[in-house]
């Protein structure tokens, strides 16, 4: 017996919106000191909601099966290497992030299903709600900021204007790539406006890599636009950099340290690799051992002890915790990201919308990779899972019944 397809996509959204905006509303409306806590309870609340009812049955392809030992082999290995490496080792906390991973794991399996089971049309449809609900959500803070400043730059279910950014990037660049050109020339100038408006250059990496996508002659174009405006605008532009960014330095006073903690990922990269031979000092064990960098005792001089748990971005935190495995890792999700890149002039050609979805969430994946992000527990890290077992399935004898 098919459950309500209704029932069915509903129950989708609300579980979809919950690991979008739980994980750090909880952090900004309750206080929590983690985002850990939000997106665990997001994640057993879209179990409950999405999970297959009576009568219905799962199985499990190869392909997870093998997935799952493979995740096991490299948390085991990293777990022995790092025990001997990290004399500080929290095992409560490896062992607790070890359950939540899988946890997110078979979450996004879930999701993966479901994505599966949607018509293109339903699921074309779904991706873009999704997409808009978080383009309304720019204009809506910015009317709450007038009435009711924020103590620093909390977006109302985010912490800064750069997570949610990163957390947007996937369905901002679906919805640029799979829509007809007068829609999708209005949703880029609007998230252009969006960008300017909260001050987050973040926000605009979706668009640059949409367009890139959609048309090389126009992105190469608008570069040579912007370098043939450079003399006119630059040295306001440099201004305003010295200010934003680097003024920090000078005084150990300013309201954005991003160029700081951008930078000190990167040193934590190289001082892993000269300090523990890029071993890894075990997953989410950043922040139980010091690692030397110039730019942490900056920020230590600054008052932000907080830091010291943060890589930037997914690649530093990564590589520091699990070593050489993460860049092997990273360098296949490149490869990945490339054959992406390739073909979704295809797929969008052929308005193939599941491979559309999975081509543009392994582009958007880029941005946490390198740019901004800091936990494996997000909603961006998880989306580019639910593609990642989407696009397995895709290669297997998977059947499903469409809702």
């Amino acid at each position: 017996m098919f459950e309500n397809p209704y029932k069915a996509n509903f129950r989708m959204y609300l579980a979809l919106l919950l690991i979008l905006f739980l994980p750090e509303g909880l952090v900004v409306n309750l206080g929590t000191t983690s985002t850990s806590t939000g997106f665990f309870i997001a994640c057993i609340c879209s179990i409950i909601l999405i999970y297959p009812g009576k009568g219905s049955k799962i199985s499990l392809s190869k392909n997870f099966v093998k997935f799952y030992l493979g995740l096991f082999c490299i948390s085991f290995l990293n777990f022995v290497v790092a025990i001997f490496i990290n004399s500080n080792f929290n095992f409560t906390r490896f062992f607790l992030s070890v359950l939540l991973v899988n946890v997110e794991v078979f979450t996004a399996f879930l999701f993966a299903v479901r994505f599966l089971q949607m018509t293109p049309k339903v699921l074309n449809n779904f991706l873009k709600n999704i997409g808009l609900c978080l383009l309304l959500l720019a204009p809506l803070v910015l009317i709450i900021w007038k009435f009711r400043p924020p103590l620093g730059k909390e977006m109302l279910f985010f912490t800064e204007p750069s997570h949610y950014s990163v957390v947007a990037s996937p369905f901002f660049i679906y919805y640029i790539i799979s829509s007809h050109k007068f829609k999708s020339i209005l949703f880029a100038v609007s998230l252009l406006i969006c960008a300017s408006l909260i001050e987050n250059f973040t926000l605009i990496l979706p668009i640059a890599i949409a367009i890139f996508i959609l048309d090389r002659k126009i992105f190469t174009a608008l570069v040579v636009f912007a370098i043939i405006l450079l003399p006119i605008f630059g040295p306001s532009f440099i201004e305003y950099i010295s200010q934003r960014y680097l003024g920090v330095l000078e005084g150990g006073d300013g309201s954005n340290i991003s160029s700081l903690v951008y930078l000190q990922g990167w040193d934590y990269v190289f001082a892993s690799i000269k300090s523990f031979n890029g071993l890894g000092i075990g997953f989410q064990q950043l922040g139980e051992i010091r690692i030397e960098s110039a730019s942490q005792d900056i920020l230590e001089y600054m008052g932000y002890p907080l830091n010291q748990n943060d890589g930037s971005f997914l690649f530093s935190k990564f590589f520091v915790e699990v070593g050489w495995i993460a860049l092997i890792l990273v360098i296949i999700i490149l490869k990945q990201i490339l054959i992406s890149a390739k073909r979704i002039s295809k797929y969008r050609k052929g308005r193939d919308i599941i491979r559309i979805f999975i081509s543009t969430t392994y582009l958007s994946f880029l941005i946490p990779l390198f740019i901004r992000n800091s936990s494996y527990f997000n909603a961006a890290v998880f989306i580019f899972i639910v593609a990642f077992f989407a696009s397995g399935f895709l290669k297997t004898k998977f059947s499903l019944t469409k809702i």
